[in-house]
């Protein structure tokens, strides 16, 4: 809760520090009495900062903090993290996840439940277009992975499972 004492325009600024996911951006959901204001808000950046507290003004994408009028008394001021920003890899990745188990299921089939490292399956034979199933998943995981980098303006080292992931695939 926030208490003002004079009406007026307001602008927000909070000192953070977010250093769970290194490279990753946390996305918060900025609400002031139950409402948020602008549209922006819905989905706002804190950077990793390691182990130190950084200053971020709500701001524009040209650096203008954002004006809010706020009456006189008390206001709830509500930030909720957000996946909104990943909502299309989560869902990529879910579905793909989906995809795996069932081509595991479909070689475990054929392979049995054991692993014996002096056998050598052709695949092919028994499950035709499973290798190249198999390349077209790991080409989608590259594909997530490389939004994620994108996203992030570097190599998010907090994705490296997929990497590995789509070269285990492959």
């Amino acid at each position: 809760t926030v208490a003002v004492e004079e009406p007026g325009w307001y602008q927000l600024a909070f000192s953070y520090s977010q250093m769970n996911v290194e490279d990753m951006n946390c996305y918060k959901t900025i609400e002031i009495d139950g409402a948020v204001p602008y549209q922006e808000w819905r989905q706002v950046a804190f950077p990793y900062t390691a182990y130190t507290f950084e200053t971020k003004a709500v701001s524009d994408d040209d650096g203008t903090p954002y004006q809010i009028y706020l009456e006189a008394g008390i206001h709830t001021l509500t930030l909720t993290t957000t996946s909104l920003p990943y909502r299309d890899e989560i869902e990529k990745m879910t579905a793909l996840m989906a995809e795996i188990r069932a081509a595991a299921l479909t070689i475990k089939k054929v392979t049995g439940n054991s692993t014996d490292i002096y056998r050598t399956w052709k695949m092919e034979e028994f499950i035709p277009g499973i290798a190249d199933t198999l390349n077209r998943l790991a080409d989608e995981i590259d594909m997530v992975y490389a939004s994620l980098e994108e996203k992030c303006g570097q190599s998010p080292s907090f994705a490296g499972t997929l990497v590995v992931a789509s070269s285990n695939l492959r």
